[in-house]
């Protein structure tokens, strides 16, 4: 697990990466008017950090291909496989206490029930996974920093507005809506609708098991593309 304890430490030395998982997410849930009565903002702000989170934690992977460290870490008895799934669960840590942090407080604080925090911080884990696992099979794609850190920034920009996190979807048309169903923030903000209604249904488990799949997608994409 030497790669997961140094991908660890790499991500919490990052004083901006730490703001957007750790203090802004906190700072969020702590202003009432943003969860009072029917407010879904608060909700599609959570999920914006946990996006952009991903974003960056999961920029070192680029930065190992392109400096060339992949090469020398498979020098050992190390796979690709084992590569990407250590890195992925030092991404995970801090994006999942920032997700079930968020649900906790929200019960503490905001009167929700146990059950509807739980369910909360379960389905942004999942859409972190989702995530950052789409960014790291984006990255997989270029060998040249600039060039990768503009494509995710476009992409991310791009999937934030269609599914719903920046904008109101209500204000899309109906083809721009479908386009945006491809893409794992589409997911999240259906499933944050769907808890809002009180009840947590069938339709919210089937959400939450389309990001599962696009994270299983995104990885074996990833797996499949030459890092070296």
């Amino acid at each position: 697990m030497t790669i997961f304890k140094f991908a660890l430490t790499r991500a919490f030395k990052n004083v901006f990466t730490l703001i957007i998982t750790a203090i802004l997410p906190i700072g969020t849930i702590l202003i009432r008017t943003m969860w009072e009565d029917d407010a879904i903002n608060g909700f599609m702000l959570i999920a914006l950090f946990l996006m952009i989170g991903a974003v960056l934690l999961s920029n070192n992977i680029l930065k190992d291909k392109v400096d060339g460290v992949i090469p020398r870490i498979l020098l050992g008895p190390v796979t690709m496989t084992d590569y990407f799934f250590q890195n992925l669960l030092a991404c995970m840590i801090p994006l999942t206490l920032q997700s079930f942090s968020v649900g906790i407080i929200g019960v503490l604080l905001h009167d929700w029930t146990l059950s509807f925090g739980l369910a909360l911080g379960l389905s942004y884990t999942l859409f972190s996974v989702a995530m950052t696992t789409l960014c790291f099979s984006f990255y997989a794609l270029f060998r040249e920093k600039e060039t990768g850190n503009l494509g995710i920034l476009a992409v991310t920009m791009m999937s934030a507005m269609l599914g719903g996190l920046t904008i109101p979807k209500s204000l899309l048309p109906i083809t721009v809506q479908r386009v945006g169903a491809l893409l794992p923030p589409h997911w999240i903000s259906r499933s944050i609708y769907s808890l809002n209604t009180g009840e947590i249904t069938l339709e919210f488990w089937i959400y939450q098991g389309i990001l599962v799949l696009f994270a299983v997608i995104f990885l074996l994409f990833g797996g499949k593309r030459r890092m070296i």
